[in-house]
């Protein structure tokens, strides 16, 4: 007999046991109130609640409905939708799933690195304490129902990093989490418990489950709670979702929610500072009274309106002007994310003032824009219908893609193989303005031989991956290959790799390769050659009688033309076209390549710009 038979029999005689009574109902070693719910069994559907004293079963979709989901003493039918929470989720065969959506009505307050924070009615600022604050909680009192705090300890010198996070969904549920830690171990009240690998759980402590559904996404943990909060806790920085039911009712470093910007640095004694870049007053009120060091006890001095930026001087202008390169092609359409721009350079301020080796500020800039592409994603999660692509399995491109790379547009064949990209010099310094696409939505291409892109509401969202074509799996390393004499050499999409194609009398078939010759030299041509590709070897070499500009070593190109280049493949020499789309773009171009950009000297105070109407440098003077 199974359990849960043995325990439907036996509950006429729990309830005689529980000696009924209207002001609630015993059930084993527990008293229950009124509606409370004694025991939940979604594997076939059932509740039991106590009602007027007794124990009464509930079931949802009727006797024999299985593969139900429970939450917060709820049950819920397989199919059904958990809804009001920022996050829906989906009852899946007996297990809750998260969906890719974000419900645009909640709002959205983040805070990384050293740190920076969005608050939830979107102002942005910079907040260097080294105490235990509160981040958003449910009234202004040092014992909330609700509240998410945050520690944080130095790093890069004069800032601070977060340290440790805490969550408190409810009076009976606590839960801590080490930022340091690269595991997926948590502390819920008191006990130590591993967010699962794979699919949503209930969080669980030696009390039992709580009423917080827990998942893992890469390196990220989500808390989805029943207070209506959802945290997302990754490396270098945390976010937080609150429903619309939390409207004036949540305060803390993440401002007054009330979809009312003015108000949101509105302290502890509901004293509203106006807003400014590096306050002092309105966050230090909210330090909380749990403190790790005995100097966060007692705040000499932070009663004054205006903290001092630590980066002193300002950031240079060369660091803007890098971070913009880098930012500005990512945020796209989002341009609410400019402030990212500003905040990567002061981080480069501060790590200059440390003495921080290129190196170290080279892997910072890299960090900065994965954070920027996370939080973007999170932008199109909540905007869109947006799901994100896996990794490529063939190809370099997908078919159709086009985008840009620094000043140059580049597109793809039908193939999915890198059709052509304009040579345009772009000026130091070029940035891709703000507000209009980098790339088509929905293109993939790769960058190198590992890592690949996306386009994501007109932004680059790519990997990063240390690694070579050797030890990457989304991208074959392909042997050189030599074909038979009445073979031809074809493309492969499913392996990305060239294959040999040989007919037969039976009708046509692909052949297989001949083993890998020997792997070719390096070669150094004259200027005035162009490297291409013997048939005979399958090697680069030098054709020194490609058609070329004497005095740029390109190949030449008609006047008032795209420089779109393509290779001829009777030649092997790379030929100028005109792209037909490039003159919708840029309808007063002309091209013309013996500028001398090198050459040119600007006075001081000037700037060296490119002239769209000749497509030279010129200098452009105060």
């Amino acid at each position: 007999m199974g359990f849960y038979t043995t325990l439907l029999l036996l509950l006429p005689s729990l309830v005689a046991a529980g000696k009924p009574s209207t002001q609630g109902c015993c059930f084993g070693t527990s008293t229950l109130k009124h509606g409370e719910v004694a025991l939940s069994l979604p594997s076939c559907c059932l509740s039991l609640v106590c009602e007027n004293g007794l124990i009464q079963k509930h079931f949802v979709g009727g006797p024999g409905a299985s593969q139900c989901c429970e939450f917060d003493g709820l049950m819920y039918q397989n199919g059904s939708k958990l809804v009001a929470q920022c996050i829906p989720l989906v009852c899946v065969g007996g297990a809750w799933t998260p969906t890719q959506k974000i419900e645009e009505c909640c709002k959205h307050c983040y805070l990384y690195n050293d740190p920076h924070i969005k608050t939830f009615d979107g102002y942005y600022y910079n907040w260097n304490g080294l105490c235990n604050y509160s981040l958003a909680q449910s009234d202004f009192s040092y014992t909330p129902e609700v509240g998410v705090y945050s520690t944080f300890q130095f790093c890069k010198g004069h800032a601070s990093c977060l340290s440790q996070t805490t969550f408190k969904d409810n009076a009976h549920t606590v839960i801590t989490i080490d930022c340091s830690s690269t595991t997926f171990d948590v502390i819920v009240n008191g006990d130590k418990y591993t967010v699962p690998q794979t699919g949503v759980a209930n969080v669980q402590s030696s009390q039992g489950a709580q009423p917080v559904l827990t998942w893992r996404e890469t390196d990220c943990i989500y808390f989805l709670g029943s207070s209506k909060l959802v945290i997302q806790h990754c490396p270098g920085r945390l976010h937080i979702w609150a429903y619309p039911s939390h409207t004036n009712h949540l305060d803390g470093l993440c401002g007054h929610f009330n979809f009312y910007e003015v108000d949101d640095f509105t302290d502890r004694h509901q004293h509203v500072y106006p807003l400014q870049s590096f306050p002092l007053a309105f966050p230090e009120s909210w330090r909380t009274r749990h403190q790790v060091n005995t100097h966060c006890l007692h705040c000499n001095g932070c009663d004054a309106q205006t903290a001092v930026d630590p980066c002193q001087p300002a950031p240079l202008k060369e660091d803007l002007a890098q971070c913009q390169s880098l930012m500005n092609p990512i945020i796209g359409r989002d341009v609410e994310l400019e402030p990212h721009v500003e905040a990567c350079a002061w981080d480069l301020c501060m790590m200059r003032s440390t003495g921080a080796t290129a190196s170290q500020m080279s892997d910072w800039l890299i960090q900065l824009q994965i954070i920027l592409q996370q939080i973007k994603l999170i932008f199109a999660r909540t905007r869109d219908s947006w799901v994100p692509h896996g990794p490529p399995s063939s190809g370099t491109c997908s078919p159709g893609s086009s985008w840009m790379t620094n000043c140059n547009n580049c597109s793809c064949t039908s193939t999915g193989t890198l059709a052509a990209c304009t040579k345009l010099l772009c000026i130091l310094g070029y940035k891709h303005p703000l507000g209009t696409n980098s790339c088509k939505d929905g293109s993939w291409w790769m960058k190198d031989e590992c890592n690949w892109c996306e386009c994501v509401r007109g932004g680059a969202i790519c990997t990063y991956s240390s690694c070579t074509a050797s030890d990457s799996p989304l991208v074959p390393v392909c042997p050189f290959l030599a074909c038979q004499a009445n073979c031809t050499k074809t493309w492969n999409p499913d392996t990305g790799c060239s294959t040999c194609f040989c007919p037969t009398d039976n009708g046509p078939v692909t052949g297989i390769a001949d083993p890998p010759i020997a792997p070719c030299l390096p070669i150094d041509c004259p200027r005035t050659c162009q490297v291409v590709v013997s048939a005979a070897t399958n090697c680069p070499t030098c054709n020194c009688d490609c058609p070329i500009d004497p005095s740029t070593y390109l190949p030449l190109c008609p006047q008032d033309c795209s420089i779109i280049y393509t290779k001829n493949p009777e030649t092997g020499c790379e030929e100028c076209i005109c792209d037909p789309e490039y003159q919708d773009y840029h309808p007063k171009s002309t091209l013309v390549y013996n500028c001398q950009d090198n050459e040119l000297s600007c006075p001081e105070d000037c700037e060296r710009v490119r002239n769209k109407d000749t497509g030279c440098v010129d200098c452009v003077c105060q």
